[in-house]
């Protein structure tokens, strides 16, 4: 009598395992139906990015041959060796001494850095009065070598 309650247990044990591997069960995942128009789509999309990835490699292979060149032929730029502080305040003084009133210059905001191929620029904006003692906004733009000898001065 023990053994067929004992099996009774277990068989029902059992089947509810079964039930409850029969729950954790995953969904199926539902199928997308596409149009023959998405398909195409979708392929001319894909076709375009990898000839984006293609032109990006190309140029990228070019311009590291072109460096190379370039370094061979000493063609590339020399290294930077002036100082940006002595150069915005060589800049700040040349903008001052061309000023109807060069004690009431004033530099405002932030100067901004421009590294080129050939050359260094500076540039800011300036507070200053004119001959009529009003005050005007200015701007100015100072280049230098990449050794810091300034080569321009221009002043709006």
């Amino acid at each position: 009598m023990k053994n067929k309650i004992i099996i009774g247990i277990v068989a029902v044990l059992v089947f509810l395992a079964l039930i409850g591997q029969c729950s954790n069960d995953k969904p199926e995942p539902k199928l997308e139906y596409k149009t023959p128009e998405q398909v195409k789509q979708e392929q001319q999309q894909a076709k375009i990015e990898a000839e984006k990835q293609k032109a990006q490699e190309i140029q990228r292979k070019n311009e590291e041959i072109i460096k190379k060149a370039n370094i061979e032929l000493g063609y590339e730029p020399p290294p930077i060796t002036a100082d940006k502080i002595k150069m915005l305040t060589a800049c700040q003084m040349q903008v001052q001494q061309g000023l109807k009133s060069p004690n009431s210059f004033k530099m405002y905001g932030d100067y901004r850095y421009v590294v080129a191929d050939e050359d260094l620029r500076i540039n800011f904006q300036y507070l200053a009065k004119n001959s009529f003692n009003a005050e005007i906004k200015g701007r100015a733009i100072c280049v230098f070598t990449r050794d810091g000898k300034m080569i321009k001065t221009d002043i709006k």
